[in-house]
């Protein structure tokens, strides 16, 4: 009798390791598409690099000249 439950037991374990591992799957490739659109945003795929969720696009031409100064103020030999 102990080898039917022993049996039961492996397959049932089995069953649940492979809707875990499925689970952790997709939440790493959710995980991966977030980081990838986070990164693509803070280069300026979908408009504006400095704050990709507030600005219009075309904000950014504004800012950059001001932007380029106070960095060249901040970091004069760079």
């Amino acid at each position: 009798m102990s080898f039917i439950s022993g049996t039961a037991g492996a397959i049932l374990g089995a069953q649940s390791q492979d809707a875990a591992k499925k689970a952790n799957l997709a939440n790493a490739e959710a995980t991966n598409a977030t980081n990838l659109r986070m990164f693509q945003d803070s280069r300026g795929a979908s408009g504006s690099a400095v704050l990709p969720n507030y600005l219009d696009s075309g904000t950014e031409r504004l800012l950059a000249p001001n932007a380029a100064s106070a960095a060249q103020a901040r970091f004069p030999n760079d």
